[in-house]
């Protein structure tokens, strides 16, 4: 157990007052007080770079969960957008992913093998959204996919 830095006084390790003379406790290595602010690790990233992450391919839902959540975009409504649609560019991957498979039957040179090549095409397409998105938000512009953003817009719009 530590001592307190005023009296000498033995105190808990996670005490932020000395409980004999009352005097606050300094920091202590690997200690955060309760009433100590959460590290911001959005702190040294830009908007730009936030709407990046969003449309990494396949792998950009969990940034654009993230940014969702977090504190610091809740009012921004440029990264809130890109996260929105990157979510939506995904939902649309799963979908185009699930067209073939589904409908095809799986059967090789049957009926369903238009089907897989359908959701081959899907796929591309969407693919193809991705790194549009990825070119227009490191020019720093902002581009609306034409359905996809439209939802986003809506839903933006709602979450402020």
């Amino acid at each position: 157990m530590p001592f307190c830095t005023k009296c000498g006084t033995e105190v808990d390790v996670q005490a932020a007052f000395c409980r004999n003379c009352g005097a606050p406790q300094g920091a202590r290595p690997g200690f955060t007080p309760p009433h100590a602010p959460h590290p911001d690790f959005f702190a040294g990233m830009t908007d730009r770079t936030a709407c990046l992450l969003c449309y990494i391919p396949v792998c950009g839902i969990l940034p654009s969960v993230i940014c969702l959540a977090a504190h610091r975009y809740r009012t921004n409504y440029r990264v809130r957008f890109h996260a929105f649609q990157g979510l939506y560019i995904f939902v649309a991957w799963l979908i185009a992913s699930s067209i073939g498979p589904t409908l095809g039957g799986g059967w090789p040179g049957g009926p369903g093998a238009a089907l897989d090549h359908i959701g081959d095409l899907a796929r591309v397409l969407v693919l193809v959204c991705w790194i549009y998105m990825l070119v227009k938000v490191s020019q720093n512009e902002d581009a609306h996919l034409p359905i996809l953003g439209d939802l986003a817009v809506r839903s933006t719009r709602e979450q402020l």
